[in-house]
């Protein structure tokens, strides 16, 4: 058996079940269990629309005149206006069979029977034509169970306000057509707000239905694959919720202070309850709400809209009035008041006898009655929802006008249905190839206007603009600052974000990066700034550190040139005053050649100062690594040769009357250029190893410390101060050896104090210099080395002479040569002299002025 025909044979035993299990449901209503409007013609449109609700088991309750009865009334009115209409369906007269779904599937179901003539178990109507369309249901839940029906026996079914993207598959809804978007824009328009407002974290409430759990559906897969914002607590309140199931919700919600937007995708009823519970708790103010399209009906109890002040609202209706359709409306409602019988219209009757007295619910008595009056105020309209619906009967008005020449069956009329364009009251009316609406809303804000609220438009929603979402007004909210829709507040400078509850994206908690980290561009991992560089204020990015080194303003780089600077005055003054008293017998004594090596040592320890207070550099730390240990060298290795040179003459001539080997001048100075070079080849050997340079160094780790300083390496250091150590040992010895030459023959114990102090300044440099890190506190070391020992050399060795020749009587000293000269000399022992002979005083002839006291 095929699919078709058992499907047909199913529907045959079960509708019968289905329809008798309703009436046994609806027994008990005051009125009639199917309200049906009925009006004949060549074509016959169905219609199907809540105007009673279900309360407390019966269908009884009346649902707002705006909410039902309008879109009823705009469907007759459509149809009329076309009858009436020549350019469109000549000859042709459309009918109507319009009937009340109660809101609920089961009455809808059984209500879509009726409508297609299938009851013949209960009330058979096989006179009437069939029908071609059907306008309607309201709700989602009655649309997808009538549009099997209708699906089944191939009739097209509009609805003017079913939004769920469910309706959008064409396998299980074939004959499905809608004017108003799917909801899968309308959740696109939503995250759109939700993005343009750059809220982070929203809530959510929906009702739990076929409406509300695809809508909210849609809006949580989407947000899941958005990195842009998040959905935190998210409840639904089903249409049986009491109020302590409400209350859970909302506490559930407002468990969060720092979420003040919530997305209401909810049915109408549903939504009263939501804002019911809102004001229990008192928060009503506290939130802006973000309402899907079925929240429209709200605006008919001004109690519940006036909660939403402040709210957005989606609306993919009409905004614009339809003054016709008003003035039918008023006309209609003040003739069925003045007289009953001038309608034939069940739904007017029905709503003026209740209004009459005729319900036994006194409280929807009054309800009536205060509709009916409100048709007839000067502002009252409804254009919401009666715009859509005559648009809807225009459409398949243009579809049945196309197919007249042909079979006007279900399959070519639906195809007709998806192809028919032209402008109705909402403007372009174009279907979508699945049967869907193109998405297209107007945004509006809930305003206070006097002692009530309204809407007005701020911005629009339109797929077929290249920015979908604009706004064309200022948003006013609920309170006097932009809404907080945050889960976690940003982590401030420094610190980066761990993920945190059930939406990482959102949630987080805030650890401290290490000082020397920064934040990556997401915020979620720490990272190192590369050598020299440090995290910035922002602690977003690494920035290069100014290094610190002896800078020429600083003040110990000014104290260091200033006595550098007098250094080297004292220096020249010295060699000016040495070189005018070159002959005098003392500064003959005391070597010339070799004490001019010797200042040249002094000078050189002098400029040195100045390298060491220069920004370093390649250039200035060559000079710097070389001139360090020469400028020790070239002091003390010819004072080495002076000093042994002595010690060799004195000591020598106790013994034998015979000169030493070596001891001329040029000797001297052979000697004391040999003992420079071997250091300048050890200098020249180590910088040839590691080119000089200046570098960069963290001296303390994890710190923001850089220093530059010159590539000085501590073996380099250490091996050559060992061997200027061994000369100022050799020096030390020697002037100790030294110490009990005649009284009147003291230049050995200045070269000793000298020595001494040198001596100090290496035990005191070498340690310091390695252990301090400072950039300026050690060029502090460096300078202070070498003008301790310049100026320690300068005075023992130089300026003493100075002071001799200048303030010393040379009492002394013999106005001729003598014959002989001492050799020894004690206080307890009489000089020896030596008998005059060539050779001998030959062999002092170079000493002998050295016989003067300097002190």
């Amino acid at each position: 058996m095929e699919p078709r025909v058992w499907f047909a044979h199913f529907w045959g035993v079960t509708k019968f079940l289905v329809i008798c299990a309703f009436y046994a449901h609806v027994v008990n209503g005051d009125h009639s269990p199917f309200t049906r409007y009925y009006k004949p013609g060549d074509f016959i449109l169905g219609g199907l629309f809540s105007f009673y609700r279900e309360v407390n088991g019966t269908c009884s309750a009346l649902n707002t005149l705006r909410h039902t009865f309008g879109r009823i009334e705009a469907m007759i009115y459509a149809i009329e206006k076309i009858n009436n209409d020549s350019n469109i369906l000549q000859n042709v007269t459309l009918g109507y069979s319009i009937y009340d779904d109660c809101g609920q599937e089961s009455f809808g179901l059984a209500s879509s029977l009726h409508m297609l003539g299938l009851h013949d178990t209960c009330d058979a109507r096989t006179n009437e034509p069939p029908i071609v369309g059907i306008i309607g249901p309201e709700y989602t839940k009655v649309t997808i169970a009538a549009n099997h029906l209708f699906s089944f026996y191939e009739v097209p079914h509009i609805s003017a306000s079913a939004s769920s993207d469910e309706l959008s598959d064409r396998t299980r809804f074939p004959y499905f057509s809608r004017l108003v978007p799917s909801d899968n824009f309308q959740i696109g328009a939503i995250i759109d707000i939700i993005e343009h407002f750059k809220w982070k974290y929203v809530s959510a409430v929906y009702s739990n239905e076929d409406y509300g759990e695809h809508g909210i559906g849609e809006l949580i897969d989407r947000s899941l694959k958005n990195d842009k914002f998040c959905l935190g607590a998210t409840v639904a309140i089903s249409e049986s919720a009491t109020m302590s199931e409400v209350d859970r919700a909302i506490r559930q919600i407002s468990r969060r202070a720092d979420v003040e937007v919530i997305v209401l995708f909810s049915l109408p009823e549903i939504a009263q309850k939501f804002l019911d519970g809102m004001a229990r708790a008192d928060l009503i103010g506290n939130y802006t709400m973000i309402c899907s399209d079925a929240i429209i009906a709200l605006r008919s109890n001004q109690v519940y809209f006036n909660r939403l002040k402040g709210s957005i609202l989606i609306n993919p209706y009409s905004s614009q009035r339809l003054p016709s359709f008003d003035k039918h409306i008023k006309e209609v409602g003040k003739a069925a008041m003045d007289d009953i019988n001038s309608t034939n219209n069940t739904f007017i009757r029905a709503l003026v006898n209740g209004c009459n007295g005729h319900n036994k619910n006194r409280n929807e008595s009054e309800k009536m009655c205060a509709e009916l009056n409100q048709t007839q105020l000067s502002d009252y309209s409804l254009h919401t929802w009666a715009a859509i619906v005559i648009d809807a009967v225009n459409v398949i008005a243009h579809a049945l006008n196309s197919t007249r020449s042909e079979k006007t069956d279900g399959v070519n009329l639906y195809n007709q249905i998806l192809n028919t364009s032209f402008y109705g009251e909402r403007g372009l009316i174009k279907f979508m190839e699945n049967g869907d609406f193109p998405g297209s809303y107007i945004i509006e804000n809930i305003v206070q206007d006097g002692d009530k609220c309204t809407s007005r438009v701020v911005g629009r929603w339109d797929t077929q603009n290249e920015t979908r979402l604009s706004f064309t007004g200022d948003v006013q909210w609920p309170f006097d600052h932009d809404p907080v829709a945050i889960c976690s507040q940003p982590c401030p400078a420094g610190m980066v974000m761990k993920e945190h509850g059930d939406n990482p994206l959102c949630c987080w908690e805030c650890f401290e990066c290490l000082d020397y980290q920064i934040t990556s561009d997401n915020g979620t991992m720490c990272l190192e700034c590369p050598d020299f560089y440090w995290p910035d204020t922002t602690r977003t990015k690494c920035e290069l550190v100014d290094p610190k080194f002896m800078r020429i303003g600083h003040p110990a780089a000014v104290f260091f040139i200033l006595l550098s600077t007098l250094g080297l005055i004292m220096s020249v003054l010295t060699s000016v005053v040495y070189i005018y008293h070159r002959n005098h017998t003392l500064i003959k004594a005391s070597g010339r050649e070799v004490m001019c090596i010797i200042m040249i040592g002094v000078v050189l320890s002098y400029i040195m100062v100045f390298f060491f207070v220069s920004e370093p550099k390649n250039g200035v730390c060559g000079v710097a690594r070389v001139g360090l240990i020469m400028s020790f060298t070239w002091t003390y290795a010819p004072l080495l040769v002076k000093v042994f040179r002595i010690n060799r003459i004195f000591h020598s001539a106790q013994k034998s009357p015979q000169k030493p080997k070596y001891i001329e001048t040029s000797y001297q100075i052979l000697f004391s250029i040999f003992l420079i070079s071997f250091q300048l080849v050890i200098s020249i050997m180590w910088i040839t190893i590691k080119e000089p340079a200046a570098v960069k160094e963290n001296p303390v780790l994890y710190q923001r410390e850089v220093t530059l300083r010159c590539n000085f390496q501590q073996v380099e250091i250490i091996t050559s101060s060992i061997y200027n150590i061994i000369l100022i040992g050799l020096c030390c010895y020697y002037a100790i050896r030294t110490r009990k030459l005649p009284d009147n023959f003291k230049e050995t114990k200045f070269i000793g104090v000298s020595v001494y102090i040198t001596l100090s300044i290496f035990v005191v440099f070498i340690p310091s210099y390695f252990v301090v890190t400072e950039p300026v506190t050690r060029s502090a070391i460096l300078c202070g080395a070498v003008v301790g020992n310049a100026s320690t050399t300068l005075v023992c060795l130089f300026l003493s002479k100075l002071y001799a020749v200048y303030f010393i009587v040379d009492r002394n000293l013999p106005s001729k040569r003598t014959s002989g000269i001492p050799v020894a000399h004690s206080s307890n022992t009489p000089v020896t002299t030596v008998e005059n002979s060539s050779n001998r005083e030959q062999m002092f002839a170079d000493v002998s002025t050295e016989n003067v006291s300097v002190m």
